[in-house]
């Protein structure tokens, strides 16, 4: 059943993409303010996300807000196991256009990631985990000339028990609508 509606919010944010590609042929970057993006690594640590971004500004840059679940797989080092895990992601940023034609955007913002996943011991004992883990962001965005195509590098810094930072980076690719 969750395949199922994962599947489905796929097909829905593909198709509300072509439907803007057909009717809008004169869109400007400042008028796209949605987007969905692949992220490796970044906030799944060691797997990918599927994620949705709304900007809030009509305009270049501003407020957005985004969500994201996906997943990934840990293999063992020294079993034949392996860990898989599932991720839901929600954030908050703001992106600051720095070049002149307002394509490369310094992006600053928080996001908030919780991990469920199985655990396979050695010895045969199964256990689920779960964790909810906040993280600073400061990313690199860069809009392609269409608009429409944005590439964007992520510096993150996950904050742990006790006070504790894990510093962390992701890449994502993803298109504008």
């Amino acid at each position: 059943m969750k395949k199922l509606i994962f599947l489905l919010a796929i097909a829905a944010f593909a198709a509300q993409s072509v439907k803007a590609q057909t009717t809008a042929s004169v869109d400007t970057t400042a008028n796209l303010q949605n987007s969905w993006y692949f992220e490796f690594a970044g906030a799944s640590l060691t797997g990918a996300t599927f994620n949705y971004e709304r900007f809030l500004s009509k305009t270049s840059g501003g407020l957005s807000i985004h969500a994201g679940v996906g997943g990934g797989l840990i293999p063992h080092i020294f079993d034949n196991g392996s860990d898989f895990f599932g991720v839901f992601t929600g954030g908050l940023s703001y992106n600051i256009p720095v070049t002149a034609n307002k394509r490369g955007m310094i992006e600053l913002g928080g996001i908030y990631t919780y991990y469920s996943g199985q655990v396979l011991a050695q010895f045969g004992d199964n256990s689920t985990i779960s964790a909810s883990v906040p993280a600073g962001l400061l990313s690199w965005r860069h809009i392609s000339e269409s608009g429409k195509t944005q590439i964007r590098i992520t510096g993150l810094a996950f904050v742990g028990p006790r006070g504790s930072v894990l510093p962390w980076v992701g890449f994502s690719i993803g298109r504008r609508f």
